[in-house]
């Protein structure tokens, strides 16, 4: 028998969970890092390591009141050509998947086995992985593509793919997905090397893959959507979206009879002296 205490957080990249093995209390963070460019160390000096970029995964102690707070447990070192780039949980907590910028491949890692691996997951056509959601009886997983317009779908048992969904012209980047009315959502946000920039979510059918096409989020183009969520219990269903570009907040509501979603602004970020927002999530308390 053993506590398992849960805290998640945003932070540049940086996920946190319990590791479900550990046989004691524990407050774990497992985030992936990267060393400075090698021209950046000559030019600072840096000695060690031979320096060379290194890149990986990490589990720091996170417990304020453990001997060990602020120390990495483990390393897990990855290739540097990977550029690792965000980690997500499935439904339960037992695998986390990581994904990278640089390669076509996903990586998940066993939290019910120890030691931790990473384990690739072939994505052939996925360029430029962003974010991953899964379903709510936790069998399928989306992937984002922003450098290949289109998403990938899986299947989170044997993490197989099973689907592309191919989306010209666009650059996915959020995702969220309602099943009480068989969507998801897609933030088209921006071309990898800027030459492009989306103000569209995208909209899915998530039985059968289906695109049904593009909703305008912004009262001009350019916005470059990033994130979408849905608010949790809304009725109807109301997904929010942050534009990384106009500095604001839109929602797309839920048109039952239309069956599509309509679309308004919400906020300014800019009147509130902020700039550029990206993530969006909701406590328990919502």
């Amino acid at each position: 028998m053993f506590t398992k205490r849960y805290v998640f957080g945003f932070v540049c990249g940086v996920s946190i969970c319990m590791a479900p093995t550990i046989s004691w209390a524990e407050m774990l963070s497992i985030l992936n890092y990267e060393t400075k460019a090698e021209e950046s160390l000559e030019s600072l000096q840096i000695q060690g390591a031979g320096n060379q970029r290194r890149e990986g995964i990490a589990i720091v102690e996170l417990d304020p009141e453990s001997a060990e707070y602020g120390k990495i447990l483990i390393d897990i070192p990855t290739s540097p050509e990977f550029v690792l780039h965000h980690i997500f949980y499935n439904q339960d907590t037992t695998k986390a998947y990581v994904t990278a910028l640089q390669t076509e491949t996903l990586h998940v890692i066993d939290l019910t086995r120890f030691p931790y691996r990473l384990i690739p997951i072939p994505t052939p056509g996925c360029k430029v992985q962003e974010n991953i959601i899964f379903s709510d009886d936790n069998t399928t997983w989306y992937l984002t593509c922003m450098g290949s317009a289109n998403v990938i779908v899986g299947n989170a048992v044997t993490d197989k793919v099973v689907r592309t969904i191919s989306m010209p012209g666009t650059y996915p980047h959020g995702i969220a997905l309602h099943e009480g009315i068989d969507r998801i959502v897609v933030a088209s946000c921006v071309a990898p090397d800027f030459s492009g920039t989306g103000h569209t979510i995208e909209v899915i059918k998530a039985s059968t893959g289906e695109y049904l096409g593009s909703i305008a989020v912004s009262d001009k183009k350019g916005a470059a959507p990033v994130e979408t969520i849905f608010v949790p219990g809304s009725d109807p269903p109301v997904a929010y979206v942050t534009n990384m570009m106009s500095n604001t907040l839109w929602a797309a509501v839920w048109d039952k009879e239309r069956e599509t979603f309509a679309t308004e602004k919400l906020f300014s970020f800019k009147e509130a002296g902020a700039r550029m927002p990206l993530e969006i999530y909701f406590n328990r308390a919502v």
